[in-house]
């Protein structure tokens, strides 16, 4: 690739570049012809223009949210960003008489796959400093519990939604920002409830003697498993648990329809040549399991194609 920018003390011909960032893919006659962008600095600001012109095709692999984010600026639409599809989900702790040791060793070391009831089960380990902010109470209660943080464990439950999203750029802010929008139905919450319940009785099960199931309206410390179908009485909405997302991917989805997909089986653009998208973005379902091998083996087969082509890419 043929790389001009400045400022000049960065044009040194690497094909890596560092504090970069693509804005939008460069079209000549329906063809992408290369990326143009900002040089930042080390506060993200943008000190020089960033332009490389590819000789044969631009791949984007900028992730689920950022991927649809550059098409969108670079003047694509149809399903581009309306396929939005995420693994939400959210964390119980227990508390144990025995040292649990959670702080050693991997982070995600168990799982328990319920795939039959759309949720998966498996430990989250924290650092200490971040297991105390995820402990209840105030004062002496808390100080208490902090005086024993190794006596704690944390599983979480990920649930394969139904819901689907959408992802724009954003209207506010600098470049390359994303405004997403998901919201998971009631089916979605119904299960993640499910989730947590099965959690805390699964935290008693292993013998905790306290169980904090993080849910706005329940008791934030249970102490026997009866008190799980506290957790069970009602609905509710998402803002009463604190969820984060893993897994994102379907934001720019696979498929033969141009109408319906942004991309082919080739993971090449419909309606443009030259333009690939080769991340998580590209497949086309909610898979209900960690998506990275799936990405790798479909990323690494259509990369085997286009190489096959001749020429190189940006």
């Amino acid at each position: 690739m043929d790389v001009s920018y400045v400022p000049r003390a960065m044009r040194q011909g690497a094909r890596l570049h560092a504090r970069a960032r693509v804005d939008r893919v460069r079209f000549d006659g329906g063809r992408a012809t290369g990326v143009e962008g900002a040089v930042l600095d080390a506060d993200r600001r943008a000190v020089g223009a960033l332009r490389v012109r590819a000789r044969r095709a631009v791949i984007v692999a900028a992730s689920a949210v950022q991927s649809p984010v550059i098409l969108r600026r670079s003047g694509l639409r149809g399903a581009v960003g309306e396929t939005f599809m995420a693994h939400p989900g959210c964390a119980v702790v227990g508390r144990f008489d025995e040292p649990v040791g959670m702080s050693f060793g991997a982070t995600q070391g168990y799982e328990v796959p319920l795939r039959e009831r759309g949720m998966k089960l498996e430990s989250i380990s924290l650092p200490p400093e971040m297991m105390a902010a995820r402990l209840p109470g105030a004062g002496a209660a808390w100080q208490e519990r902090v005086a024993h943080l190794d006596h704690f464990a944390q599983w979480a439950v990920q649930v394969r939604m139904e819901a689907v999203g959408r992802v724009r750029p954003a209207w506010f802010g600098r470049g390359g920002e994303a405004s997403v929008r998901y919201a998971p139905t009631r089916a979605d919450m119904m299960r993640v409830r499910e989730g947590v319940a099965t959690l805390c009785r699964m935290m008693f099960a292993a013998g905790a003697r306290e169980v904090y199931p993080g849910v706005a309206g329940v008791r934030a410390v249970l102490r026997d498993p009866s008190e799980v179908a506290l957790v069970e009485a009602r609905e509710h909405r998402q803002s009463h648990f604190s969820m984060m997302a893993s897994h994102l991917f379907a934001s720019c989805p696979a498929g033969a329809d141009a109408a319906k997909s942004v991309v082919g089986p080739d993971l090449a653009v419909h309606g443009v040549s030259g333009l690939y998208v080769m991340d998580s973005s590209a497949l086309p379902t909610n898979l209900g399991v960690n998506p990275q091998h799936s990405i790798m083996g479909v990323v690494w087969r259509a990369d085997e194609r286009l190489a096959q082509r001749g020429g190189s890419a940006a």
